[in-house]
């Protein structure tokens, strides 16, 4: 989930946290670099979902939002039909 941060601005901070930190291109198995690390990682659970935003793993989205697989953002409950929100 991209949390409260653009798509476009998420790849510009993730590129200066790999150049500053020399950090090799993540391989699908751990594709994300976590904040204040310098080396990849996965989320799993407890916290399998990707914040963006924080550059962390986090357990759900926020309250009320659930996770578009589609978008992989969290969006409003009431956008999706049928669905329960998440509980954070």
């Amino acid at each position: 989930m991209y949390g409260n941060i653009s798509s476009a601005n998420y790849y510009i901070r993730l590129f200066k946290t790999i150049t500053a930190n020399n950090v090799t291109l993540c391989p699908n198995s751990t594709p994300f670099v976590l904040a204040n690390t310098t080396y990849c990682s996965q989320c799993s659970n407890p916290t399998p979902i990707y914040d963006a935003n924080l550059m962390n793993c986090a357990a759900g989205c926020p309250l009320g939002t659930i996770l578009d697989q589609n978008l992989r953002v969290c969006v409003s409950a009431s956008t999706i039909n049928g669905t329960k929100p998440c509980k954070y």
